[in-house]
């Protein structure tokens, strides 16, 4: 079988520094979680996780003998577990790809990757005309550091800043009614 390699760029080569702030890209949104339940780990399904190695296999089905589906190469890509059997996670990647993983090769630290088709802005507050730290391109990843309402607390290389909840793959969408995010769980 012929193995596919999906790699993406760094996330250290997409960033620029923001001397004026552009106007908001709203061109992808965040996943609903319609329905949550508990897994066979005791962790609620559908949850985020991210991968934790630097090449990491995602195959059709949840053992070994099963041919690779793709080949990852990108230690902290968000990835959403929609099922569990035994050691192995079914997850689905920002691309809509869905197969399994071994649980080692996954970290319960929350990441998220920019969505859209225009770099997002990472603002210094949780507002739309805060000032802005950097431009962030569409597949940059950076550390989930919480939500609240609209927005989530992201870290990017060295900065630390706000982007709107709705430009991230990595988080459910808001719910209304509902104020924050809690903050991750460790484990695949």
């Amino acid at each position: 079988m012929r193995r596919r390699v999906r790699q993406v760029c760094s996330a250290l080569g997409a960033l620029a520094v923001v001397v004026a702030a552009g106007p908001s890209d709203a061109g992808a949104q965040p996943v609903a979680r319609d329905h949550v339940s508990a897994g066979p780990s005791g962790q609620p399904v559908p949850r985020f996780v991210s991968l934790r190695a630097s090449k990491a296999n995602m195959r059709v089905g949840p053992d070994r003998k099963y041919p690779i589906r793709w080949q990852y190469r990108r230690p902290g890509l968000p990835l959403l577990v929609v099922g569990e059997f035994d050691v192995w996670r079914e997850v689905r990647d920002p691309e809509g790809d869905t197969g399994w993983m071994h649980v080692a090769l996954l970290t319960g630290a929350r990441t998220v990757m920019v969505a859209g088709q225009r770099p997002a802005v990472l603002r210094h507050r949780a507002e739309a005309g805060a000032p802005g730290l950097l431009e962030a391109e569409p597949g940059v990843t950076g550390d989930l550091l919480g939500c609240t309402g609209a927005w989530c607390e992201v870290r990017i290389g060295a900065r630390t800043g706000w982007l709107p909840r709705a430009r991230l793959w990595g988080v459910f969408a808001e719910r209304p009614g509902r104020r924050g995010e809690k903050k991750p769980r460790t484990g695949g």
